[in-house]
């Protein structure tokens, strides 16, 4: 009888592992953002130096394993004098490589978009021909969050296409989208030590064109950008409407004072979420959730 009763308890534990297997099984494992890594992207992203005539080997190096279709874009901006191979854009490894990448020096500034229809936002890296002497049309300023401490260090700042004006720009066709209007540029802001806030300068743009700028932080630390819960905003006139600005030259220490029609200055105020509209969502519903554009 203690025979018996020994095997039915042993049944009944086999039993009992196999169940919570299957829930586990039907559970699952939630997959994490898919998120650059700086450590093993190559070249790090940054002003210095990165022409070569020979061709450039640009490596992206990501969190985790890329799945398939995770990432849809893979493209520099401008386009290069030589735009290389890519390797590996959906095939469950850590690394997207582009081969044999040629810079041409006359584009002072060039950036990689990565993005995909699940990633929280559009991965952006700058790498620079070397060429000081280029006119590089940019907008630049300071980034400030009304009421708290909070850094804006790490926000993300885009240049956009006015709304109705999109057939005088210079389009590849392939634009991401933030509140439904075009990115033409896109950068993170910096600290600065020596006064509240952080800067930020988005360069590449098309000279003396109008743009309207707009920048969101994930506050919260989610990995993702919401406007009903990070903090948010965008360049306003003395009235507080959307204001377009109109990329210049930017000039840096080059002429003091700089001109100022060769500079436009734009500081942007991050505000709480719900406590101010972006433009008119309603007009922009062709926003698409995930890379680059808010739910």
């Amino acid at each position: 009888m203690s025979r018996r009763i020994t095997i039915m308890l042993l049944l009944g534990l086999a039993g009992l592992v196999a169940s919570c297997g299957i829930d586990k099984a039907d559970i699952g494992v939630e997959t994490p953002p898919l998120l650059l890594r700086r450590e093993g992207t190559f070249p790090a992203d940054s002003t210095r130096f990165t022409h070569d005539a020979q061709g450039l080997n640009i490596v992206a190096s990501f969190n985790r394993a890329i799945e398939p279709g995770e990432v849809s874009l893979v493209q520099i901006v401008p386009q290069p004098a030589v735009a290389g191979t890519v390797f590996n854009p959906n095939s469950n490894v850590r690394q997207i490589l582009i081969n044999g990448v040629v810079l041409d020096p006359m584009h002072r500034v060039y950036r990689l978009l990565l993005d995909g229809p699940t990633m929280p936002e559009p991965r952006v890296l700058s790498y620079f021909s070397g060429d000081q002497s280029v006119r590089n049309p940019a907008i630049r300023g300071h980034v400030s969050i009304s009421r708290g401490s909070t850094s804006p260090s790490g926000a993300l700042v885009y240049a956009l296409v006015p709304p109705g004006v999109e057939e005088r720009y210079t389009l590849s066709g392939t634009e991401e989208r933030f509140l439904g209007l075009l990115v033409l540029g896109c950068t993170t802001t910096l600290e600065v030590s020596t006064e509240p806030g952080g800067w930020y300068q988005v360069a590449g743009l098309q000279e003396w064109r109008s743009y309207m700028v707009a920048a969101i932080l994930d506050t919260n630390g989610d990995g993702l950008y919401e406007l009903d819960a990070d903090w948010w905003g965008y360049y306003h006139n003395e009235l507080g409407n959307a204001q377009a600005v109109t990329a210049g030259v930017a000039l840096g220490g080059w002429l003091d004072p700089p001109l100022p029609e060769l500079s436009t200055d734009v500081d942007i105020v991050l505000r709480p979420p719900g406590s101010l509209e972006p433009f008119d969502v309603g007009r922009f519903s062709d926003a698409r959730p995930g890379a680059g554009s808010p739910n």
